[in-house]
């Protein structure tokens, strides 16, 4: 029998003994899934729970990923005498590999000689100069830290060799994306030390979650019962029980192991710690040890045995799950067991199944999440997981993609130059900017810790993140004497209570001025750090530690650091080369912090082998004043009202008394407009002077009059002033310099800084957004700076249709919008179609059912089409579907080519709504039954986008030179060019082979054949044999298929052709052939939409 079918029975049995009603929907609300992405490098593909050397499985950094599900309604299951509860778990373009699975089970022992056993009393050698690999059971100790005491005698004894076997153990759960940091809030400092002296011994060497695996490869994890406690898990809580009876769980002790590492007793590797199950002695013996009266414990080494009823041992925590002010530990802790996850032991490594012990609580309490890690192999280019419950007892089922982008990403993080800055060959100016952006989200995820001495913070009790090592090419730039070692974003980490409220602002540090946020990490700023580990010279290591994860806010997208402006100084008298200054990015990890000689300062590293990139950072420059940016934007087109963006314009005199006032700045933007909406609130910005505003000084204005309403399509294209002697009298205004000589005065112009707000219409192309800076006073006159880049909210595809004189209910077309990126159709908004001079009788939509958008569609009295957004898309981009427009053709219709026009708020948020369009174009005396798309169609009225010569109406034209034609085998149905055709036969798919096959008859109708040159005909033996002619034999180009009944051998010009079916008779005495081979011997390209079941042939 299966597992499931067992699990099946268990289920079927809680069922009919329970008289409440079953919920069916526990899960169904959603799920907030922690997404990943996968890497595709050589040997990077798998992910694991753990092995006994590192890099035997995977490489260390591709820990075993989790999904945290997030139960939105009731708790599930409802009931607790439907536990346990079945869960299957199967994977898309993964593989759950045995070996990733591996048992935890080995011999502990290989003894010190200085442990010698005599009658339960530990007696102590002096021999400890032996090396071993043994582990000891720390039991009935006091820890300090992660120091056992060594010189107290009366604990000393109690630590217990272990015996010679092999034994079953836990080790503490170090998956990916997990809740660890959430639990490590449990007490003050417990599993990562958040708070150095104040640590709790206990939680930092018995973590809130641990696991198992047997020899079956069968996953279980344990919390311990703080966590699964009301505050958390809420696991323990009687909440609809039956009764007391019914909910009182069994609960499982652990005790420490750890291996010795020098003989001394005295430390403790965190890298070899492990949980031995202990069981109550069953001769009853008492243990008084440091004054404890509670039966002796024994160490169970086969798998783990349950240590009694939750209700029975609570009022006895204190000897066994106990600590007190003076941090004695008793060495053991209680944990309960949450799920196992059983591999399937029939062969099929696509598939889990979780059997689901604790109910699921809701709530947006982060830690009433259920956190599954996964451990498997990449085999695809899109893993996915689908989570539900085959028996329909419970209703969860959901698709959860393993990755955040469309492909499959090289590396976890993308490491590029944001602006490229500029310097003297004295070395002034500055450093360009350059970006680190999550591929995933949470990739940097960790722990930190801010007390008055970072460089203890950083060695000892921050966790996780990740760590870069960053070089400048020449050696004479440097970092040092600027920062130090041990600065930080953060020097004191804001604090929020439990309600998520904030507490303490915290403040800020040194690197502050040096680093912003970007995408998804913008808003969560409170919940990073990144920490300068060390520095010399011309290189740094630094490590970027993200606690978002624990935000009351869940992260949904991924986000980036921007640095910016990195301090430096030139150690030597030389000049520098003029060129460029690159710098190299690298990933590194196995860090180690040394008393000296490390690699850089002292700390040490490996390369990750992962991602190291090296560009240019700044341009050696001959000239003396230079511009630059300091940000850019990324810009949705359309999106005008909520998607603007800033962008930060740099000046720079490098060389006091360059600049001449007289001549000034002109400025144009290409293809966008500035934004701001009046020009007055623009503040020039120095290092050490109050900023200057704009307003009556007229230092930036518009060269043609700026209103304040004026229209986004008028400010396209506007150039813009700066005037420097305006700067320079302001100056003088204000009292920050006496004249032109003067030294501040330099000191101004060697750093201003003014902001730009910057947009983009649906007039802008897709593409790079350029900012043009002109004056004399650059050396080369003319400078072009990259601003930005605007990206389309969606994509349209449609072909070309054709209609015919004087046909009605012509039915064609299909027009497919897709987005770019989640939510890019906003709830709400519309999108309105119309053909100029035709009118739409009616149009069917469909909506793509993985991304949650929905929209309705109705024609208007006017012939347009009307696509209301109802929900917007949530994590991945959405896709709508317009198809089968019917329209009324009558024989006076003019024959020629008839533009498309696309419009509405969902296209561009400053286009009205259609009702206002109506009053709109009403008060413009537009005809509103019949001039609509006229009035959609002028740009002074809307946003629009033209698609010429759509539509095509007359018999009398030339038919289309190109053949697109699309065959649904699951509706039975083709259109060529766009028009539906009628097929004398249903198309279907061999489930055997998955061969796609069409009727004979119907390759003329579909492939642009003549269907005089398709024949059949019967040899002597009445076996059918079926010629198709393409072209007049012998004429070049032609080509002659023939094919036998029952045959599997297509002749193509002579040449045979192996197909996966043969030609077949079927029940309706029609000829079925496999359509690819048939359609590439006529030399058309075929490709398989898997999902929709639809072939498309295109020549």
């Amino acid at each position: 029998m299966k597992l499931r079918q067992k699990f099946a029975m268990i289920l079927a049995a809680a069922t009919v003994s329970s008289t409440i009603p079953v919920t069916t929907h526990a899960l169904a609300g959603g799920a907030d899934v922690i997404k990943t992405s996968m890497t595709t490098k050589a040997g990077y593909n798998s992910y694991g729970y753990h092995q006994d050397h590192l890099g035997d499985l995977y490489p260390q950094q591709n820990r075993a990923i989790n999904i945290g599900i997030k139960n939105h309604t009731d708790r599930y299951p409802k009931y607790v005498n439907q536990l346990p509860a079945v869960v299957d778990i199967t994977g898309k373009d993964i593989a759950f590999d045995e070996r990733l699975f591996p048992e935890t089970k080995k011999d502990l022992t290989d003894l010190p000689d200085w442990i010698v056993e005599d009658n339960g009393e530990g007696q102590y050698g002096d021999d400890k100069n032996d090396d071993n690999n043994s582990y000891t059971l720390q039991y009935n100790t006091i820890f300090e830290t992660k120091a056992i005491q060594e010189n107290n005698p009366e604990y000393r004894k109690n630590i217990i060799p272990l015996n010679d076997y092999e034994y079953h153990y836990a080790m503490p759960d170090k998956s990916q994306y997990n809740d660890r940091a959430y639990a490590s809030k449990l007490t003050e400092s417990s599993e990562g030390a958040t708070s150095g002296d104040e640590s709790d011994p206990r939680d930092l060497l018995y973590p809130h979650r641990i696991y198992t695996i047997d020899n079956e490869g069968n996953y279980t994890s344990f919390v311990s019962i703080e966590y699964a406690g009301n505050s958390f898990k809420k696991y323990l809580s009687k909440l609809d029980a039956v009764s007391d009876d019914d909910y009182d769980m069994d609960v499982y002790l652990f005790g420490l192991a750890t291996k010795d590492i020098n003989n001394d007793k005295d430390t403790i590797d965190d890298n070899e710690m492990i949980f031995l199950n202990l069981l109550k002695d069953p001769n009853g013996t008492s243990d008084n040890t440091a004054g404890l009266n509670r039966t002796k414990l024994i160490i169970n080494n086969e798998l783990p045995k349950i240590f009694g009823k939750y209700g029975d041992v609570i009022g006895d925590l204190e000897y066994y799950n106990y600590f007190d002010d003076d941090a004695k530990s008793i060495g053991t802790r209680l944990y309960v067991k949450e799920y196992t996850l059983y591999r399937d032991q029939y062969g099929d490594d696509k598939s889990l199944e979780m059997l689901l012990f604790q109910r699921v609580s809701p709530g947006n309490n982060f830690a009433e999440r259920l956190f599954v890690p996964l451990a498997f192999r990449v085999t695809g280019a899109k893993p996915s997981v689908k989570v539900g419950d085959e028996f329909g007892l419970f209703t969860i089922n959901w698709d959860i993609p393993l990755y955040s982008n469309t492909t499959v990403n090289d590396s976890f993080v993308d490491i590029n130059l944001d602006s490229l800055g500029y310097m003297s060959t004295d070395g002034k100016g500055r450093l360009g900017s350059f970006k680190i952006e999550e591929n995933i989200n949470f990739i940097f995820n960790g722990n930190f810790v801010t007390t008055n001495d970072p460089e203890e913070d950083f060695e000892k009790y921050s966790a996780g993140g990740r760590t870069y090592h960053i070089t400048l090419s020449d050696k004479d730039v440097l970092f040092d004497d600027i920062l130090k070692t041990g600065d930080r974003y953060w020097d004191v980490a804001p604090k929020y209570n439990d309600a998520g409220e904030l507490e303490d602002e915290g403040e800020l540090g040194k690197l502050a001025n040096y680093i912003k946020f970007t995408g998804g990490l913008r808003g969560f700023e409170d919940y990073i750090q990144v920490e300068l580990l060390g520095i010399e010279d011309n290189e740094l290591v630094i490590r970027i530690i993200d606690e978002s994860i624990l935000a009351p806010i869940v992260r949904k997208y991924e986000g980036g650091l921007q640095f910016t402006n990195l301090p430096f100084e030139v150690d030597k008298r030389d000049e520098l080369n003029i060129g460029n200054l690159a710098i190299t990015i690298e990933e590194v990890d196995d860090i180690r912090f040394v008393e000296k000689d490390g690699k850089v300062d002292k700390v040490s590293f490996n390369s990750a082998n992962s991602i190291e990139e090296t560009f240019n950072i700044a341009k050696i420059s001959a000239d003396n004043f230079i511009i630059g940016l300091e940000s850019k934007v990324d810009l949705v087109a359309g999106r005008q009202k909520n998607e603007k963006d800033t962008v930060t314009i740099r000046l720079n005199e490098l060389v006091g008394g360059t600049v001449d006032l007289r001549d000034v700045i002109y400025f144009n933007l290409d293809n966008g407009y500035v934004a701001n909406k009046s020009l007055d609130d623009i503040q020039f910005e120095f290092e050490h002077f109050r900023p200057i505003r704009n307003d009556d000084n007229r230092i930036f204005e518009a060269e043609d009059d700026f209103g304040d309403e004026i229209d986004a399509s008028e400010r396209e294209g506007m150039e813009y002033i700066l005037d420097l002697d305006r700067l320079y009298e302001a100056a003088l205004d204000n009292g920050f310099i006496e004249d032109e000589e003067d030294l501040d005065w330099h000191s101004m112009l060697s750093s201003i800084t003014f902001d730009l707000e910057i947009a983009a219409s649906s007039r802008s192309e897709i593409g790079n957004i350029n900012l043009e800076a002109e004056s004399d006073n650059f050396l080369d006159g003319d400078i072009t700076l990259l601003a930005g880049s605007v990206k389309n909210p969606f994509t349209i595809a449609m072909e070309p249709i054709r209609l015919d004189l004087g046909v009605k209910d012509q039915i064609v077309g299909e027009i497919v919008i897709k987005e770019t990126a989640p939510e890019m159709l906003e709830d709400n908004t519309e999108i309105i179609i119309g053909i100029e001079g035709q009118h739409i009788i009616d149009a069917n939509i469909k909506c793509d059912s993985t991304s949650d958008i929905d929209a309705s569609i109705k024609t208007t009295d006017a012939g347009l089409l009307l696509i209301t957004i109802k929900n917007e898309s949530d994590d991945i981009p959405g896709e709508i579907i317009i198809d089968d427009l019917e329209f009324d053709i009558w024989a006076g219709t003019p024959q020629g080519k008839y533009d498309l026009f696309l419009s509405g708020s969902a296209l561009d948020d400053t286009n009205d709504t259609y009702e206002e369009m109506l009053e709109a174009a009403d008060e413009d005396n537009y005809d509103i039954k019949n001039e609509m798309v006229e009035y959609i169609s002028d740009s002074d009225h809307t946003v629009n986008i033209r698609e010429r010569e759509y539509l095509t109406v007359g018999t009398e034209l030339i038919a289309p030179q190109t053949i697109k034609t699309i065959v649904d085998f699951r509706n039975k149905s083709a259109t060529v060019n766009g028009i539906h055709v009628h097929l004398t036969s249903e198309p279907y798919i061999v489930p055997s082979t998955w061969t796609s096959m069409i009727g004979v008859r119907d390759i003329a109708t579909c492939f642009g054949v003549p269907s005089t040159h398709i024949a059949a005909y019967h040899d002597e033996n009445d076996v059918m044999t079926v010629t198709i002619a393409n072209g007049k034999m012998g004429e070049e180009g032609a080509t002659i298929i023939t094919v036998r009944d029952k045959s599997k051998i297509l002749i193509v010009n002579g040449t045979p052709v192996i197909m996966a079916e043969p030609l077949t008779i079927g029940d309706d005495d029609r000829a079925y052939a496999p359509i690819r081979p048939i359609a590439e011997a006529l030399g058309l390209e075929v490709t398989w939409d898997a999902l929709s079941q639809r072939a498309t042939f295109v020549n």
